[in-house]
C-alpha cells in the first residue's frame, strides 16, 4: 500500500501476523498451554497459518521496509511466540538496523510481544524501547540503552544545574539549550515534548579521547555532517514552546539531560555506563541525592552518545 502513495509519509504500521507455520503447529501450541482457551477460536487458516510462521512473515516485512525506509517512521508487528522475538531481532541485525524496540503486552493469562524498527535517527527512551524486568531469555534481544541514569550528590539542584552548565560550556563545537522546569506547575498529563534541563546538540564528536587526539593531529572527523554550519557554543535560558521542534535537523547528535531528586524506586534502576545497580554500593537516601538522566534523542552513531 505504501508503494502506491509515493509522495505520502506514514507515521507507523501495525501488524498482527499469522502466528503458525502449519496445522500441526497450531495443535502443538494448544497442547502446550496449561489452561484451556477462554474463547472459541474464529480465525481462518489463511489468517492463522503462513509458511515459516510469524517470524518469517515479519522477516518479509523487514525486507520490504528496506525499500520504503524513512517514508514510514516506525514499522511494528505483534508476535505470539517468545522465540520469534529473537528470530526477528536477528533479521534486523542482519540488515544493520540498530534503531528498534522490543515490548510486551500482558492481558490476563495471555502474553504477547511486539518488535518495532525505524530507519530514522530519532531515538526512543528506554521506557519505550526496552522491557523493564525482562525475561532472561529476552535480555539478548533488547536494543542498546538510549537512557543512562547516574546518581550524584550535590548541595542543591540549582548547584547541580550550575555544575552541568559549566561542564557543557567547556566542550567545543556544541550547541546547548537550557530549559528551566517549573515542577510545581507541571501538568498532570504528559506533555508532547519530553522534559529536559539541557539539550545538547552536536554535529560531530568533539569530546571523546579519540576526538581530542584527532584535534591535536588536525585529522577531520569522518562522521561530521556536510549540512551547514552549526552555532557556536552557547547556553540560552529560553524555554522551548511545546509546539516547537526541539531538535535541529542539521545536527547529527542530540542528547537531553534531565535532573531530579533520587526516589526510593530508583534503587532498582540500572544506572551508569556499566549499568551497575544503585544498590551496589548501597546508597543512603538523603535530600542531596539526585539522578541525572541522559537520553539519546537523535543520531546514528551510538559511540557519540
Amino acid at each position: 500500500m505504501i508503494s502506491l502513495h509515493l509522495f505520502i509519509r506514514f507515521d507507523f504500521t501495525m501488524c498482527n501476523p499469522p502466528f503458525y507455520s502449519s496445522i500441526q503447529d497450531v495443535a502443538q501450541s494448544a497442547e502446550a498451554k496449561q489452561y484451556g482457551p477462554n474463547a472459541v477460536c474464529t480465525g481462518a487458516e489463511i489468517e492463522m497459518i503462513t509458511s515459516g510462521g510469524e517470524s518469517a512473515f515479519v522477516g518479509k516485512m523487514v525486507k520490504e521496509s528496506l525499500d520504503i525506509r524513512e517514508r514510514c517512521r516506525w514499522y511494528t508487528s505483534m508476535l505470539g511466540k517468545l522465540t520469534s522475538v529473537a528470530q526477528v531481532v536477528d533479521i534486523l541485525n542482519s540488515h544493520s538496523i540498530d534503531n528498534y524496540i522490543v515490548t510486551e503486552f500482558i492481558q490476563g493469562q495471555t502474553r504477547r510481544w511486539a518488535v518495532g524498527w525505524s530507519f530514522s535517527d530519532v531515538r526512543l527512551p528506554d521506557t519505550i524501547s526496552r522491557i523493564p524486568n525482562q525475561n532472561p531469555a529476552l535480555s539478548k534481544c533488547l536494543p542498546p540503552h538510549n537512557t543512562i541514569l547516574q546518581p550524584v550528590s550535590c548541595t542543591s539542584e540549582e548547584a547541580l544545574h550550575e555544575a552541568l552548565s559549566g561542564v557543557l560550556s567547556s566542550i567545543d563545537n556544541i550547541h546547548i539549550r537550557s530549559q528551566k522546569t517549573t515542577r510545581q506547575n507541571e501538568p498532570s498529563e504528559p506533555e508532547l515534548e519530553p522534559k529536559f534541563d539541557f539539550l545538547v546538540l552536536a554535529q560531530h564528536d568533539t569530546w571523546s579521547r579519540s576526538a581530542r587526539r584527532r584535534q591535536k593531529r588536525k585529522i577531520p572527523d569522518s562522521s561530521s555532517s556536510s549540512v551547514g554550519e552549526f552555532d557556536p557554543p552557547s547556553i540560552t535560558s529560553s524555554i522551548t514552546a511545546p509546539s516547537e521542534h526541539v531538535l535541529v535537523p542539521s545536527m547529527s547528535m542530540a542528547c537531553s539531560i534531565h535532573t531530579r531528586q533520587l526516589l526510593p524506586h530508583d534503587m532498582d534502576l540500572e544506572v551508569g555506563v556499566g549499568m551497575a545497580k544503585i544498590q551496589s554500593p548501597p546508597m543512603v537516601m538523603k535530600k542531596k541525592d539526585f539522578i541525572v538522566e541522559f537520553s539519546w534523542r537523535k543520531g546514528r552513531r551510538p559511540r557519540t552518545f
